[in-house]
C-alpha cells in the first residue's frame, strides 16, 4: 500500500555489475490461486499457503542478477496443516523503468497428506523495484509456478500436480 501511495516520489533501483543483494520476501499474499491434483482425478483441491524466503544474489552484469533462495512455507490443505522447505535459484533482469522479470527453479521437500514428497518446480515472475531509502527497495511481484518433476507420494500410486499464481512482496538491500 505504501508503495502504491508514494509511487510518484519513489525511484527505480538500477543494479550495477558487481552489486551484492540481500533480500527477504513474504510470499503468497492476498490473491493466491493454487490447484493441486492427485493422480488422474478431475477433483482439484484448494489450499492456502504463505511463506518466507531469504535470498542472496550477485549482479553478473548491469541489471542482471543471479539469486539463491531458502524458503519456509506453511500450507493448509482442507483441514490438514502442511510445511515445506525450498531451495532455489533465479535469474532476474532489471529494466531502466524499475520493472524486472525473472525465471528460476526450486527444489521443494515437504509433507503432503502425511506423506513426504520432493519435487522440482519452475517459476517466472515480474515486478517493480521501488527505492524507499538509499540502497533499500520494496519489490512487489507476481509469480507463476508449476511442478516440473517429482511429486510422488510414498505409499500412493499418485503423482502430485500443481500450478500457482501468487502475489509476493519483498525488501532488498543492495551493497
Amino acid at each position: 500500500m505504501v508503495s502504491l501511495l508514494c509511487i510518484g516520489t519513489l525511484q527505480a533501483q538500477l543494479v550495477p555489475k558487481g552489486s551484492k543483494i540481500l533480500s527477504t520476501q513474504l510470499t503468497n499474499l492476498g490473491f493466491n490461486s493454487v490447484s493441486y491434483k492427485i493422480g488422474d482425478s478431475d477433483e482439484s483441491i484448494k489450499m492456502n499457503r504463505i511463506g518466507l524466503s531469504l535470498l542472496g544474489g550477485y549482479a553478473i552484469l548491469d541489471n542482471v542478477v543471479i539469486l539463491g533462495s531458502f524458503a519456509l512455507q506453511s500450507l493448509k490443505l482442507d483441514e490438514d496443516k502442511l510445511s515445506a522447505v525450498t531451495l532455489g535459484g533465479t535469474a532476474r533482469k532489471y529494466f531502466d523503468n524499475g520493472f524486472f522479470a525473472g525465471a528460476g527453479l526450486n527444489l521443494l521437500n515437504g509433507k503432503i497428506v502425511e506423506e513426504s514428497t520432493t519435487l522440482i518446480d519452475g517459476l517466472v515472475h515480474a515486478g517493480f523495484s521501488h527505492e524507499i531509502f538509499p540502497k533499500l527497495t520494496i519489490e512487489p511481484m507476481v509469480t507463476f509456478s508449476t511442478k516440473l518433476a517429482g511429486g510422488n507420494l510414498e505409499g500412493y500410486d499418485h503423482k502430485l500436480k500443481y500450478t500457482q499464481i501468487s502475489i509476493n512482496i519483498g525488501f532488498s538491500y543492495y551493497f
